[in-house]
């Protein structure tokens, strides 16, 4: 008997006897099988195996998405873009407020404080834009019925407006209004990933464009 035999009598024992559920797993795939152990050592080895390519989009989104929770709740005080502090300062000097050339800062100490507040909280909804999109992709992923209560009556009001449309300009205006990826015609119907399309595609634009400050 060969050695794979073996151990598949001895699997077929051990789940004959009822404790299969003693039986080390991993993507239904048990201690006995090559695949096992292969992805094992990948994991062991390298940190991650071929299983976070199956759906390469949704591991990313996983990786993402607590990492930007997190630098939310601790890094935007003091990773402000200086794009976002000029900016601010810009709609400072236009209100009348003196600026110093030489030190390059407004003179008023007040409004300087007041223009950091203004870009840390315009930084913030920024990252909170970045997250959500990314967020989503992993509640359809684990939750899915819980993702389907959450859009689904958006998708079913986007629905009951598009037939309350007499003509036809009206009912692609309330479509192009999603910004989803789909051509609208004249039977086209609003699912939940019209909905949500234009959300997850937003949270990737920011985090490519704001990419290199993200850090503290």
């Amino acid at each position: 008997m060969k050695m794979k035999e073996i151990f598949e009598e001895i699997e077929y024992r051990l789940y004959t006897k009822g404790i299969r559920r003693l039986i080390p797993t991993y993507h239904d795939r048990t201690i006995f099988t090559k695949f096992y152990w292969r992805t094992w050592w990948d994991r062991h080895t390298k940190g991650f195996d071929e299983t976070d390519t199956w759906s390469l989009d949704y591991t990313l989104s996983k990786l993402i998405a607590p990492r930007l929770r997190m630098f939310i709740k601790y890094g935007p005080g003091l990773s402000i873009p200086g794009t976002l502090l000029e900016e601010q300062k810009n709609i400072s000097i236009k209100k009348g407020y003196k600026f110093d050339k030489s030190r390059w800062e407004l003179v008023d100490k007040k409004e300087r404080a007041r223009c950091w507040k203004r870009a840390e909280k315009q930084w913030r909804t920024i990252l909170e834009e970045m997250t959500i999109g990314f967020e989503d992709e992993i509640l359809e992923e684990q939750d899915w019925d819980s993702w389907i209560a959450k859009w689904k009556p958006v998708a079913e009001k986007v629905n009951k407006q598009l037939d309350k449309a007499e003509t036809f300009a009206e009912k692609k205006k309330i479509w192009d209004s999603l910004q989803t990826q789909w051509q609208f015609t004249e039977n086209t119907r609003c699912s939940p990933d019209d909905v949500v399309y234009h959300l997850r595609e937003h949270s990737r634009e920011l985090l490519m464009k704001w990419y290199n400050h993200l850090w503290w």
